[in-house]
């Protein structure tokens, strides 16, 4: 078990992967409903587009108005979910 956490701790460092690594694995691995993935390859693959001060604004309010929904917001202002991310 200790290694396990020294593993997973480590990976989360090496590859900036989220802390909670090891909860993910033990949901995935009992077949348990992954609730926050939904696979939408438009979110992820659309174009950085530019964005004005204003749009931003927008794009943040909206997110954060929609419980920090960042693919819908992404669909909505026809950006990439990094772009939303960051």
């Amino acid at each position: 078990m200790v290694k396990v956490h020294i593993i997973s701790w480590q990976i989360s460092l090496d590859y900036k992967v989220p802390t909670n690594l090891k909860q993910w694995v033990i949901k995935y691995n009992s077949h348990q409903e992954l609730k926050d993935y939904n696979p939408i390859p438009e979110a992820y693959m659309t174009k950085r587009k530019k964005t004005t001060l204003e749009e931003r604004k927008q794009i943040v309010e909206y997110c954060k108005n929609h419980e920090w929904n960042y693919k819908e917001t992404a669909l909505k202002f026809d950006c990439g979910y990094a772009q939303v991310y960051n």
